[in-house]
């Protein structure tokens, strides 16, 4: 029983620091987009004229511009929703959850939340935003940060998981016994 509890703690730990082969992960990266003429009510957003501009970008993402097209959503029902989609599918953001409204009044919404955001060539990257805007009929600011784990805290983990392998390695073996010399 014991070495099959080893043997489970050895595969998490080579689970724990081996890299996923499947894609290229997104390494931490922003995007800003600009959505025009948006409204606004007390449950969600719209953009009657969907054209939308990349106005900043960076890490995997610099030097992406052009147009992008920014769709509406309610904010009690937003998960899965796709935000924007910039050059027909090179970055796309979604909806993955609630959306936290922040501020709210006839000047100025303000909402946070998560989603996926894809970027051709990179698996699809956990990333938070925060959509920002200052008048109804102008323009509404998402700004993406894409978080992605950091390698030394898998390593951590994996060596950690190693270390519990091993004790529980050695408390499995029985324990010898020293006769003493002088007996």
């Amino acid at each position: 029983m014991k070495k099959i509890g080893f043997g489970l703690l050895a595969l998490a730990a080579a689970l724990a620091i081996t890299q996923s082969a499947s894609a290229t992960p997104m390494a931490s990266g922003s995007i800003a987009v600009i959505g025009f003429s948006d409204q606004w009510t007390a449950t969600g957003v719209s953009f009657p004229l969907p054209n939308g501009l990349v106005l900043g970008t960076g890490g995997t993402l610099n030097g992406i511009s052009g147009l992008a097209s920014v769709g509406g959503f309610n904010f009690a029902t937003s998960n899965g929703v796709q935000v924007f989609d910039v050059n027909a599918g090179q970055v796309t953001f979604t909806i993955s959850g609630p959306v936290t409204v922040v501020a709210d009044n006839s000047t100025f919404l303000n909402l946070i939340g998560w989603g996926w955001l894809d970027e051709t060539g990179y698996a699809p990257t956990w990333s938070s935003f925060s959509l920002t805007s200052t008048q109804q009929g102008q323009a509404t600011d998402f700004d993406i940060a894409a978080t992605t784990p950091e390698p030394s805290s898998l390593l951590l983990l994996g060596t950690g998981l190693l270390g519990l392998a091993f004790i529980a390695f050695r408390k499995g073996k029985p324990a010898r016994t020293v006769m003493n010399a002088h007996q």
